[in-house]
């Protein structure tokens, strides 16, 4: 079975350096049991098994096939990338890149929650401003969001208020050019590129950022 992986992780890999994981390319099986280094029985093989996984879409040409990696594949090969993180990259400290983006205000209304403001009190010693800075990360820094979700980090506990239920999450300390702030990272089951940022100051407006700017955030573990 982890043979099998292996085996389906490199060629994945191998179609999403050439676009694969973004779009369909257009390729025969003679072409990428060249670029394996395999027969083309073998990378025939390799094919239909990865479309009987449903990690490969396939359309047939006629001359052709035109092969797209699934959503699935996309997670197995950022799941792999996040492995080789947590093994090359054992440090206190994650930098992590991403672009500014508008929420839907939501983060404000949860980050205000007195019970919320006073565990970031007692854990971090900040009392944030209501509201998050949200910056959306993609290719190999998604990777970095799925390590944080991994790493245990400081625990905020979840609790209820007026019968609505305010759930549980962890947070890390970080630091966004000269301010101190701090990742929150909800237990949520929906998936999201979305890194929420939360600071005693107003970020936006203190570092002047709009939506498409890209920061650098480092991150203590």
């Amino acid at each position: 079975m982890k043979r099998r992986r292996a085996a389906s992780v490199w060629i994945l890999k191998e179609l999403a350096m050439l676009g694969a994981d973004r779009g369909e390319v257009m390729l025969s099986s003679g072409e990428l049991a060249k670029r394996l280094g395999i027969s083309q029985q073998s990378a025939s093989g390799r094919i239909l098994e990865l479309v009987r996984d449903e990690l490969l879409a396939r359309r047939m040409g006629p001359r052709k096939q035109a092969l797209r990696l699934t959503p699935s594949a996309v997670a197995l090969l950022r799941r792999e990338h996040s492995d080789y993180l947590r093994l090359f990259e054992r440090a206190e400290r994650l930098t992590v890149s991403g672009k500014v983006v508008s929420g839907f205000g939501e983060g404000g209304y949860y980050i205000g929650q007195p019970r919320y403001q006073e565990q970031f009190q007692r854990k971090l010693g900040i009392r944030p401003y209501p509201g998050t800075l949200n910056l959306r990360l993609s290719g190999g820094e998604a990777a970095k969001l799925d390590l944080l979700r991994e790493n245990p980090g400081i625990p905020l506990e979840g609790f209820e208020n007026d019968g609505r239920t305010f759930g549980k999450g962890k947070c890390f300390r970080a630091r966004l050019g000269d301010q101190e702030c701090a990742v929150v990272i909800p237990d949520r089951t929906l998936h999201s590129d979305n890194l929420e940022v939360i600071c005693e100051r107003h970020l936006r407006r203190s570092l002047g950022l709009h939506d498409g700017d890209t920061v650098r955030l480092e991150v203590r573990l």
